[in-house]
This record gives C-alpha cells, sequence and structure tokens, in this order.
C-alpha cells in the first residue's frame, strides 16, 4: 500500500488536515464527556462513577493510558475550564455542556481516533486488493482519508464511531479469512465502543 507514490501523497494529506484540526475544534457534548470521564479516571473512580459517560468502557480504556502519561507532563486542571458563556448555552441547548477543552486535551482525545481512521484506510485497502484491482485498492483507500465526513467525526467532534468502523472492518476482514473466532472477538469489541453495532 506504501509503495505507491500517489497512495503516500494523499494518505500524508489526509493525515495532515486530520492533525492540524484536531486541537483547535470541539464538540460541546461528546469532548467534554470524555473530559469527566478522563478526570474521573485520574481521580482513582471510574468514568462511570459521576454518571456523566454514556458510552461503552473500550474508548475510555484507550484514553486513561494516554492522559495518565500526560498527567507527568502537564497539570490536569489546565484541560478544561467551565465556561460563564456557555452556561446560558448549555441551560437552553440540549446535551450541552458548559466545558471548555484544551488544545492539549482536543488532540490527545482524538489520538486513538484518528489512529482508528489510518486502521480502517489499511484494512479498506486490504479488502479491496482482495477482492479487486490495485486501483481501485488505491481510490478506496484515498476516498476514505479525504472523507469529509469521516475527517469531520474523529478529528473535530472527537466521537468514538471511528474505533468502531475499525472494528467492523476488521471483522469483515477476518470473516474474509474465514478467522471466524477472531471476527466474533473483534465484533464484540465493536459493541462495546458503541452499543448500536448489535442490530448491525
Amino acid at each position: 500500500m506504501f509503495s505507491s507514490k500517489r497512495m503516500r501523497r494523499w494518505l500524508f494529506i489526509g493525515i495532515s488536515i486530520r492533525l492540524i484540526l484536531a486541537p483547535w475544534t470541539t464538540h460541546l457534548t461528546d469532548v467534554a464527556v470524555h473530559y469527566l470521564a478522563v478526570m474521573d479516571m485520574l481521580n482513582g473512580n471510574s468514568p462511570y462513577a459521576s454518571l456523566d459517560y454514556p458510552y461503552p468502557p473500550i474508548y475510555p480504556m484507550l484514553l486513561y493510558p494516554i492522559f495518565l502519561v500526560a498527567s507527568y507532563f502537564s497539570d490536569p486542571i489546565s484541560w478544561g475550564t467551565d465556561s460563564t458563556e456557555l452556561e446560558t448555552l448549555s441551560s437552553n441547548v440540549a446535551l450541552s455542556v458548559p466545558i471548555l477543552t484544551s488544545p492539549e486535551f482536543n488532540f490527545l482525545v482524538k489520538i486513538p481516533l484518528i489512529a482508528s481512521d489510518i486502521c480502517s484506510g489499511i484494512v479498506i485497502y486490504s479488502i479491496c486488493r482482495a477482492i479487486g484491482a490495485k486501483r481501485v485498492a488505491e481510490d478506496s483507500t484515498i476516498f476514505w482519508f479525504l472523507n469529509p465526513l469521516g475527517i469531520w467525526v474523529s478529528s473535530v467532534l472527537g466521537q468514538c464511531d471511528s474505533i468502531l468502523v475499525a472494528f467492523l472492518l476488521l471483522t469483515i476482514w477476518n470473516l474474509i479469512k474465514k478467522r471466524w473466532a477472531m471476527a466474533g472477538i473483534i465484533f464484540a469489541l465493536s459493541v462495546f465502543t458503541k452499543g448500536y453495532t448489535l442490530p448491525i
């Protein structure tokens, strides 16, 4: 996959866009919820202790070691602040919270999401290459990396759906390879990332 100069160029552009957007964008619900979960875990509690975290446990399990290491280099208190301007908005807009997270937090919380996008791109290439021509595999992978929706979900909103997508694609890859047990395990991980994969 990486032997093609065309692929390397477009992958570099797709990953660069994600890395540039990640620190400077946030979402008033999801990133703030992840912030509260991280703060609970760093204080020795479950992310579910304060009833702020509505998602299954895979993403907090990925975030904990990242932020534990980061806490040795940076004060966790500096990662987020309550905003008086957002308190008024939050009182009138459902699912909005008055927490602003720092660029450092925004970047670190999105690292697993960007890594999942990269993993998904590799799996898309592998699946397409297994069933089609090299050019189809390259075009499909480039489309994935430049897809505005994928960039928006992982690098702007900071939603963990990109981890779920990576798990689903890995499930499909293992089904193609007839690795039934591994496909089942990876599918279970997708369910523990976001439960809506179960009906899928």
